[in-house]
């Protein structure tokens, strides 16, 4: 009841979802990485339309020569920015990206003007993952038993400029590998 207004795809990590007190007015989902969809919606904020985008690129392959990206993580990256640059008018961009603040990825999505909410406005390091392991073993009650502290910041809600971001924080834990990142947002214009 408190988001009557929806927009879902798929199920488990590829799995993409905006819940809304306002209406969305257009949504188009982008398949620029196979399998891992990304959301653009358009939502009515009392009248004035603001650009949301859900994203959740896949997070880097730990191989025997280092962390490098995944097949098709660099076209969806490129994408995402390419349409950030395009938009004109109120811009918000949530996701878990699987980036920290020093990965390059970072840099480019901030170089479209967008502010991270919580480096912006935040206390503290923000960190969000991982407190539990994503992946299930036998048996299943040790992992959900198991809670890990989060040692780094992969979650994230950018705003564009049009935007004032008063103290987000980083909350519990809602059955996800990471924590969610809450942010009460203010339209200035």
């Amino acid at each position: 009841d408190l988001y009557p207004y929806q927009e879902a795809k798929g199920l488990g990590i590829p799995g993409l979802a905006l819940l809304s007190r306002f209406p969305i007015t257009a949504a188009t989902w982008h398949e620029w990485n196979p399998g891992r969809p990304d959301l653009e919606t358009t939502v009515d904020l009392n009248g004035a339309p603001m650009t949301v985008f859900v994203a959740h690129p896949p997070p880097p392959a730990l191989t025997l020569t280092g962390i490098t990206p995944r097949p098709g993580t660099d076209n969806e990256i490129d994408q995402l920015i390419a349409r950030f640059n395009a938009i004109d008018g109120p811009l918000l961009v949530l996701g878990d990206f699987n980036i920290t603040a020093l990965h390059e990825t970072y840099q480019r999505i901030e170089d479209t003007g967008l502010q991270d909410a919580f480096a912006e406005a935040g206390h503290g390091f923000g960190f969000t993952a991982v407190v539990r392991l994503a992946r299930p073993s036998k048996p299943a009650w040790v992992i959900e038993r198991i809670r890990l502290l989060p040692f780094m910041r992969i979650d994230y809600s950018w705003a564009g400029p049009q935007w004032v971001v008063p103290e987000p924080h980083v909350g519990d834990g809602a059955g996800s590998d990471p924590l969610p990142v809450i942010a009460a947002l203010a339209l200035t214009t």
